[in-house]
């Protein structure tokens, strides 16, 4: 598990020094499960260029409802937390959002 947490988290850090190096910023898009919602929505579909529809709002809600609780090991909580703090130092915003996931 902690091979998995480290692998996902340098992913995540190499996405946004691509978006940084690129010159282009506007080219890349993330969003996380807690910041899903009729806004970030419409901003979704004016990043992949697609027409607002009325039918777009309640087919993401259904999409993007997390499934529930799941029981998280203390341990692999401490560890996530202490990586993204190490790994994000020179993105705040993106440290805050994914800590948000150990204290959930």
């Amino acid at each position: 598990m902690e091979r998995v947490v480290d692998a996902v988290l340098d992913e995540i850090a190499w996405f946004l020094k691509l978006r940084e190096d690129s010159g282009r910023p506007e080219n890349f898009d993330f969003y996380f499960e807690h910041t899903m919602g009729e806004r970030r929505l419409e901003r979704l579909l004016g990043f992949l260029g697609l027409p607002h529809d009325e039918a777009h709002p309640a087919a993401a809600g259904e999409a993007f409802r997390a499934s529930g609780e799941h029981p998280k090991e203390a341990r692999i909580v401490d560890l996530y937390a202490d990586q993204v703090n190490r790994k994000f130092q020179r993105y705040p915003e993106m440290r805050e959002a994914l800590l948000r996931f150990a204290h959930q």
